[in-house]
């Protein structure tokens, strides 16, 4: 399940980008997908140093 995590946190946060025409959804969403990409980074990182 750790693994999946960042495309989970990536899926949700172009959900609610889309989903929400408001600019608290937008910001809700590219968070989520910036949370993304960091857990994706670092679990990344943690395999190459393996």
């Amino acid at each position: 399940m750790q693994s999946e995590f960042p495309a989970l946190l990536a899926f949700a946060g172009g959900s609610v980008s889309i989903a929400s025409a408001t600019a608290l959804g937008v910001v809700a969403g590219v968070t989520l997908v910036a949370l993304s990409t960091t857990f994706a980074v670092a679990s990344l990182s943690r395999f190459l140093g393996e």
